[in-house]
């Protein structure tokens, strides 16, 4: 009964937790997506947990843009977005048109609503 209760209590207490993050979480990620075509690289990693931005700093997140932007096109628009939770870290996915595809806008976030992970990937094929 007692490891029910702390069960029940734990999970009671992740869903409070949890309960306002997904939405911060989306706002940050649209923040951030929109700075990519003004290239504002240094306020996007402005959003960067320390370790991102240790391996990732502004100007090489630049040519990582410059790169994406020779091979998908110019950013056009963004389309639907889901968010949800994995091992801890609240995912938000951002469907992005390019003048020559779609892309993936995936970040994740810790516990302290910074990004921890960012990565532009091709949508799944239908």
């Amino acid at each position: 009964m007692k490891k029910i209760f702390i069960v029940l209590a734990l999970s009671l207490v992740s869903g409070i937790l949890f309960s306002q993050k997904p939405d911060s979480c989306k706002l940050i990620a649209k923040n951030a997506l929109s700075l990519f075509p003004k290239n504002e690289f240094e306020k996007v990693s402005a959003y960067f947990d320390g370790n991102l931005k240790k391996n990732l700093p502004s100007d090489k997140l630049g040519m990582v843009w410059k790169s994406l932007e020779q091979q998908a096109g110019s950013f056009e628009k963004t389309a639907n977005d889901s968010v949800y939770n994995m091992n801890g870290y609240c995912i938000v996915d951002i469907h992005c048109f390019f003048k020559n595809g779609k892309l993936i806008f995936k970040t994740s976030y810790d516990k302290d609503y910074k990004i921890a992970g960012i990565f532009f990937v091709p949508e799944p094929k239908k």
